[in-house]
């Protein structure tokens, strides 16, 4: 006897409509990455963003709060999105490139007397 195992077409109508959400989100994800990734800061092109359930979520680390808002304008006009979750941190300057950073790019260069 020949067994066949089909799925019923309820199941097979929910596994797809999960299967299109799915692909859906990451789409969504995949455009609002590239939004961010054309930005001409650098820090702004370091945020990660994701899409779940319709909500943005925009992760990562910022020096300023001008470029927190600048990252969440990126990918404001995208459609389909329900809401934009921004969890991008703000940290300062010295905490992301160390304390040396700023006095090493000051220092002058010994001068010869002749």
């Amino acid at each position: 006897m020949d067994q066949t195992f089909a799925l019923s077409p309820p199941l097979y109508q929910a596994n797809r409509a999960v299967r299109v959400a799915t692909n859906h989100s990451e789409t969504k994800s995949r455009i609002a990455q590239q939004r961010i990734r054309r930005s001409s800061h650098a820090e702004v092109r370091g945020v990660r963003c994701e899409v779940r359930n319709g909500i943005l979520y925009l992760r990562g680390t910022v020096t300023s709060f001008y470029l927190k808002q600048l990252s969440q304008e990126a990918v404001r006009t995208l459609e389909g999105i329900a809401a934009i979750s921004n969890d991008v941190e703000v940290i300062g300057f010295f905490q992301r490139y160390g304390s040396g950073t700023l006095l090493n790019s000051f220092t002058t260069p010994p001068v010869s007397v002749l």
